[in-house]
């Protein structure tokens, strides 16, 4: 009788480890990230909430809009898939300026919020998230370009390093220690 008890305790502490074990933070979604807070300068208080992927400003000049792409990836090495996404500010003049926005899922929920401006008109043509490091492939201004009319194209590349966001240099090849890969040999 005893042992029959303590081995049906065990197979409860088991399985109950089991299904600790396999309880994953709910992954973040755009549903999520669409109806999120940002943050912004250009409001009073520093932040924007989406409603449906746009925010508008009560006088409705200052507009905030998630544009594609949105990418998932794991950026901090808990194994849950965070996000970047991309906002286009409008404050209503002839500029719309583009950030790239990290959001780190805190069980489901976005957290640890951290954006990077790119600039006017800039085109985010491509984001994805590879061995934590943030990797955008954007059309920006070259020398004699009309503010409307980027064309150069280039790839930049960013990771969370002690807290906060910052670009790679050309020659970091990961967000490991922020300390540049240097050749061997």
């Amino acid at each position: 009788m005893i042992i029959a008890s303590r081995h049906l305790r065990i197979i409860w502490l088991l399985s109950a480890g089991l299904a600790l074990a396999s309880c994953e933070a709910p992954p973040l979604t755009e549903a999520v990230l669409q109806n999120a807070t940002y943050p912004s300068d250009s409001t009073d208080d520093g932040f924007v909430t989406l409603t449906d992927g746009r925010f508008e400003g009560p006088n409705q000049h200052l507009t905030v809009q998630l544009v594609d792409p949105i990418s998932f990836g794991d950026l901090d090495g808990d194994g849950h898939a965070d996000a970047v996404v991309t906002l286009a500010t409008n404050t209503g003049g002839s500029g719309v300026f583009v950030k790239f926005v990290t959001v780190q899922n805190k069980r489901g929920r976005p957290g640890q919020i951290r954006g990077m401006a790119l600039g006017d008109r800039v085109r985010v043509n491509d984001v994805r998230i590879d061995d934590g490091v943030i990797v955008l492939d954007i059309t920006t201004h070259a020398e004699g370009d009309a503010m409307c009319c980027p064309t150069l194209e280039i790839e930049k590349r960013y990771a969370i390093t002690g807290g906060a966001l910052r670009e790679l240099l050309p020659n970091e090849n990961d967000a490991s220690d922020g300390v540049p890969d240097t050749p061997s040999g």
